[in-house]
């Protein structure tokens, strides 16, 4: 059984996205930038990648 990550990682992106415009909505102005969300999104991927890694794809 194949353990595919590409959803995870796509909602996670989306989830980081949407984080970041809600902070920066609230606070009026940008707090969070693009290089704080990709910096979280690389992260993020290298931690989902790890579940590949442990279940196998």
């Amino acid at each position: 059984m194949d353990f595919n990550t590409d959803g995870i990682k796509d909602q996670a992106n989306e989830r980081l996205d949407g984080g970041k415009d809600a902070i920066n909505e609230k606070a009026g102005k940008d707090i969070v930038n693009d290089d704080h969300t990709n910096t979280a999104k690389d992260k993020a991927g290298e931690q989902i990648d790890g579940l590949t890694d442990k279940f196998g794809k």
